[in-house]
Protein backbone atom coordinates (compact mmCIF):
# COMPACT_ATOMS: atom_id res chain seq x y z
CA UNK A 1 0.00 0.00 0.00
CA UNK A 2 1.75 3.07 -1.13
CA UNK A 3 1.15 6.95 0.80
CA UNK A 4 -1.96 7.89 -0.77
CA UNK A 5 -3.79 4.69 0.09
CA UNK A 6 -2.45 5.93 3.25
CA UNK A 7 -4.32 9.10 2.59
CA UNK A 8 -7.28 7.99 1.59
CA UNK A 9 -7.56 5.94 4.73
CA UNK A 10 -7.34 9.22 7.20
CA UNK A 11 -9.56 11.18 4.87
CA UNK A 12 -12.09 8.70 5.14
CA UNK A 13 -11.95 8.43 9.01
CA UNK A 14 -11.93 12.33 9.32
CA UNK A 15 -14.81 12.25 7.29
CA UNK A 16 -16.64 9.17 9.55
CA UNK A 17 -15.69 11.30 12.71
CA UNK A 18 -17.17 14.32 11.27
CA UNK A 19 -20.81 12.66 10.24
CA UNK A 20 -20.98 11.51 13.89
CA UNK A 21 -19.62 15.04 15.66
CA UNK A 22 -21.63 17.36 13.66
CA UNK A 23 -24.93 18.34 15.17
CA UNK A 24 -27.52 18.04 12.97
CA UNK A 25 -31.39 18.68 13.32
CA UNK A 26 -34.80 16.26 12.71
CA UNK A 27 -34.90 18.06 9.01
CA UNK A 28 -31.62 16.80 7.92
CA UNK A 29 -31.10 13.15 10.09
CA UNK A 30 -31.91 10.74 6.95
CA UNK A 31 -28.90 13.05 5.34
CA UNK A 32 -26.91 12.62 7.79
CA UNK A 33 -27.60 9.05 8.68
CA UNK A 34 -26.65 7.74 5.03
CA UNK A 35 -23.40 10.09 4.77
CA UNK A 36 -22.54 8.18 8.11
CA UNK A 37 -23.13 5.05 6.49
CA UNK A 38 -21.37 5.54 3.04
CA UNK A 39 -18.36 6.66 5.28
CA UNK A 40 -18.36 3.34 7.01
CA UNK A 41 -18.61 1.56 4.35
CA UNK A 42 -15.34 3.40 2.81
CA UNK A 43 -13.62 2.69 6.01
CA UNK A 44 -14.18 -0.48 6.29
CA UNK A 45 -13.63 -1.12 2.90
CA UNK A 46 -9.76 0.20 3.55
CA UNK A 47 -9.26 -1.54 6.77
CA UNK A 48 -9.91 -4.42 4.96
CA UNK A 49 -7.05 -3.47 2.62
CA UNK A 50 -4.79 -2.50 5.52
CA UNK A 51 -5.19 -5.60 7.29
CA UNK A 52 -4.50 -7.80 3.54
CA UNK A 53 -1.37 -5.23 3.33
CA UNK A 54 0.05 -6.31 6.59
CA UNK A 55 -0.57 -9.73 5.78
CA UNK A 56 1.58 -9.79 2.87
CA UNK A 57 4.41 -7.92 4.35
CA UNK A 58 4.19 -10.58 6.66
CA UNK A 59 4.52 -13.03 4.25
CA UNK A 60 7.02 -11.41 2.30
CA UNK A 61 9.34 -11.77 5.21
CA UNK A 62 8.93 -15.25 6.16
CA UNK A 63 9.53 -15.73 2.53
CA UNK A 64 12.97 -13.91 2.65
CA UNK A 65 14.16 -15.99 5.59
CA UNK A 66 13.65 -19.34 4.28
CA UNK A 67 15.17 -17.99 0.72
CA UNK A 68 17.82 -17.23 3.27
CA UNK A 69 18.12 -20.73 4.79
CA UNK A 70 18.02 -22.37 1.55
CA UNK A 71 20.44 -20.82 0.23
CA UNK A 72 22.67 -21.51 3.30
CA UNK A 73 21.91 -24.79 3.23
CA UNK A 74 22.74 -24.90 -0.80
CA UNK A 75 26.30 -23.79 -0.12
CA UNK A 76 26.84 -25.96 2.58
CA UNK A 77 25.74 -28.76 -0.12
CA UNK A 78 28.04 -27.14 -2.39
CA UNK A 79 30.89 -27.40 -0.05
CA UNK A 80 30.54 -31.26 0.95
CA UNK A 81 30.48 -32.16 -2.85
CA UNK A 82 33.89 -30.10 -3.64
CA UNK A 83 35.52 -31.60 -0.31
CA UNK A 84 33.89 -35.18 -1.71
CA UNK A 85 35.15 -34.55 -5.01
CA UNK A 86 38.22 -33.38 -4.16
CA UNK A 87 38.92 -36.64 -1.60
CA UNK A 88 37.35 -38.54 -4.70
CA UNK A 89 40.04 -37.69 -7.57
CA UNK A 90 43.25 -37.96 -4.45
CA UNK A 91 41.84 -41.83 -3.79
CA UNK A 92 42.31 -42.54 -7.38
CA UNK A 93 45.18 -41.13 -7.74
CA UNK A 94 47.07 -42.86 -4.88
CA UNK A 95 45.39 -46.30 -5.75
CA UNK A 96 48.06 -48.06 -7.81
CA UNK A 97 45.52 -51.14 -8.68
CA UNK A 98 43.25 -49.34 -10.87
CA UNK A 99 46.02 -48.40 -13.42
CA UNK A 100 46.07 -50.57 -16.46
CA UNK A 101 48.50 -53.35 -16.24
CA UNK A 102 48.51 -54.15 -20.13
CA UNK A 103 47.82 -52.48 -23.06
CA UNK A 104 46.16 -53.53 -26.18
CA UNK A 105 47.60 -52.61 -29.76
CA UNK A 106 45.96 -50.13 -32.07
CA UNK A 107 46.91 -52.13 -35.01
CA UNK A 108 45.70 -55.49 -33.27
CA UNK A 109 42.30 -53.84 -32.87
CA UNK A 110 42.29 -52.62 -36.51
CA UNK A 111 42.74 -55.94 -37.98
CA UNK A 112 40.14 -57.64 -35.86
CA UNK A 113 37.78 -54.51 -37.11
CA UNK A 114 38.21 -55.86 -40.36
CA UNK A 115 38.41 -59.23 -40.20
CA UNK A 116 35.03 -59.36 -38.48
CA UNK A 117 33.17 -55.99 -40.59
CA UNK A 118 31.78 -58.43 -43.30
CA UNK A 119 29.72 -60.40 -40.90
CA UNK A 120 28.68 -57.38 -38.63
CA UNK A 121 27.23 -55.01 -41.51
CA UNK A 122 24.23 -54.93 -42.88
CA UNK A 123 23.32 -56.13 -46.44
CA UNK A 124 22.47 -53.86 -49.92
CA UNK A 125 19.42 -53.35 -49.55
CA UNK A 126 18.57 -53.87 -46.04
CA UNK A 127 15.47 -51.78 -45.05
CA UNK A 128 14.88 -52.07 -40.82
CA UNK A 129 11.65 -50.22 -41.19
CA UNK A 130 9.84 -52.53 -43.48
CA UNK A 131 11.86 -55.50 -42.49
CA UNK A 132 13.49 -56.25 -45.64
CA UNK A 133 16.25 -58.06 -46.42
CA UNK A 134 17.38 -56.97 -50.08
CA UNK A 135 18.64 -59.06 -52.83
CA UNK A 136 21.86 -59.77 -50.89
CA UNK A 137 22.12 -62.26 -47.80
CA UNK A 138 22.96 -61.20 -44.46
CA UNK A 139 26.93 -62.37 -43.21
CA UNK A 140 25.55 -63.80 -39.60
CA UNK A 141 28.42 -64.87 -37.45
CA UNK A 142 26.99 -68.21 -37.61
CA UNK A 143 26.36 -70.74 -40.77
CA UNK A 144 22.44 -70.72 -41.47
CA UNK A 145 20.72 -74.00 -40.57
CA UNK A 146 20.26 -75.43 -44.59
CA UNK A 147 23.82 -75.02 -44.67
CA UNK A 148 24.54 -76.71 -40.86
CA UNK A 149 22.16 -79.54 -42.43
CA UNK A 150 24.42 -79.73 -45.52
CA UNK A 151 27.64 -79.54 -43.60
CA UNK A 152 29.04 -77.25 -45.74
CA UNK A 153 29.79 -74.04 -43.33
CA UNK A 154 30.32 -71.53 -46.24
CA UNK A 155 28.95 -68.01 -46.39
CA UNK A 156 26.61 -67.51 -49.93
CA UNK A 157 28.88 -65.48 -51.65
CA UNK A 158 32.19 -68.11 -51.33
CA UNK A 159 30.40 -71.29 -52.65
CA UNK A 160 30.27 -70.29 -56.05
CA UNK A 161 33.71 -69.94 -55.71
CA UNK A 162 33.82 -73.43 -53.65
CA UNK A 163 32.17 -75.07 -56.75
CA UNK A 164 33.84 -73.15 -59.55
CA UNK A 165 37.21 -74.54 -58.53
CA UNK A 166 35.96 -77.88 -57.44
CA UNK A 167 34.39 -78.00 -61.23
CA UNK A 168 38.12 -76.58 -62.71
CA UNK A 169 40.63 -79.36 -60.41
CA UNK A 170 40.89 -82.72 -61.51
CA UNK A 171 39.09 -85.57 -59.26
CA UNK A 172 41.63 -87.30 -57.33
CA UNK A 173 39.43 -89.99 -56.15
CA UNK A 174 39.80 -93.55 -58.19
CA UNK A 175 36.88 -95.43 -58.98
CA UNK A 176 36.20 -99.26 -57.22
CA UNK A 177 37.24 -102.06 -59.35
CA UNK A 178 34.25 -103.94 -61.25
CA UNK A 179 35.19 -107.71 -61.07
CA UNK A 180 33.69 -110.69 -62.27
CA UNK A 181 31.66 -113.25 -59.84
CA UNK A 182 34.40 -115.37 -60.81
CA UNK A 183 37.28 -113.06 -60.06
CA UNK A 184 36.15 -111.84 -56.42
CA UNK A 185 39.26 -110.47 -54.46
CA UNK A 186 39.96 -112.62 -51.53
CA UNK A 187 41.41 -109.84 -49.37
CA UNK A 188 39.67 -107.05 -48.25
CA UNK A 189 40.25 -103.76 -50.42
CA UNK A 190 41.10 -101.34 -48.07
CA UNK A 191 38.76 -97.71 -47.96
CA UNK A 192 40.22 -95.85 -50.55
CA UNK A 193 41.61 -92.07 -49.14
CA UNK A 194 39.54 -89.02 -50.43
CA UNK A 195 41.04 -86.15 -51.31
CA UNK A 196 41.35 -83.37 -48.26
CA UNK A 197 38.57 -80.25 -48.57
CA UNK A 198 39.01 -76.96 -46.94
CA UNK A 199 34.87 -76.26 -45.87
CA UNK A 200 35.94 -73.77 -43.61
CA UNK A 201 37.65 -71.30 -46.30
CA UNK A 202 35.63 -67.85 -46.32
CA UNK A 203 34.19 -68.22 -42.84
CA UNK A 204 36.82 -68.16 -40.40
CA UNK A 205 37.63 -64.69 -38.64
CA UNK A 206 41.46 -65.56 -38.99
CA UNK A 207 43.74 -65.40 -41.83
CA UNK A 208 45.46 -68.24 -43.07
CA UNK A 209 48.59 -67.62 -42.15
CA UNK A 210 47.65 -67.35 -38.28
CA UNK A 211 45.52 -70.68 -38.39
CA UNK A 212 46.25 -73.89 -38.00
CA UNK A 213 45.01 -75.58 -41.33
CA UNK A 214 48.60 -75.49 -42.99
CA UNK A 215 49.77 -77.89 -40.41
CA UNK A 216 46.26 -79.97 -40.69
CA UNK A 217 47.21 -80.09 -44.59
Amino acid sequence: MDYSKFEVLAAAATSFCSALTDTFDAASIYTRAAAVIKADAAFQELLDQLALHQDNLQRIKALRDEAITLNNRLDQCMHHLLNARKSLNETILKDEKLTPTCTVPHTMLLNYAAKISKFSSAPNGYDPANGLYGNTPAYFPWPPEDAMRKGVLMAPQTQTNFLDTKKSTPSTETSQPSFQNNELPTQPISPLKKSYVNVFDGLDLYEPKDSDEINMQ
